[in-house]
C-alpha cells in the first residue's frame, strides 16, 4: 500500500490562468488549466490549458476515472 498513488474526485480542480490558446478546441483562448493533485506523492501537476469549458469537460472526464 505504501507505493500506491491514491486519487479522488477532490484533486482535480479548474484553476484560473492568463489567456493563451486552448489546447484541447483551439476555438477559444485559454483560461484555465486542470490540477491534479497527488497528495501522496506531495505534488501538483497542471494537465494542459484549456477554455474555461474544455476544462471542466476535461476535469469531469479525470473525475469519473477515479475509483469512488
Amino acid at each position: 500500500m505504501g507505493d500506491t498513488i491514491r486519487l479522488d474526485a477532490s484533486d482535480v480542480t479548474v484553476v484560473e490562468i492568463e489567456p493563451d490558446v486552448c489546447d484541447e478546441c483551439a476555438d477559444e483562448l485559454a483560461t484555465h488549466y486542470v490540477l491534479v493533485d497527488f497528495r501522496s506523492l506531495g505534488q501538483e501537476r497542471d494537465i494542459g490549458r484549456y477554455c474555461r469549458n474544455c476544462a471542466e469537460n476535461v476535469a469531469t472526464r479525470i473525475r469519473e476515472g477515479l475509483q469512488a
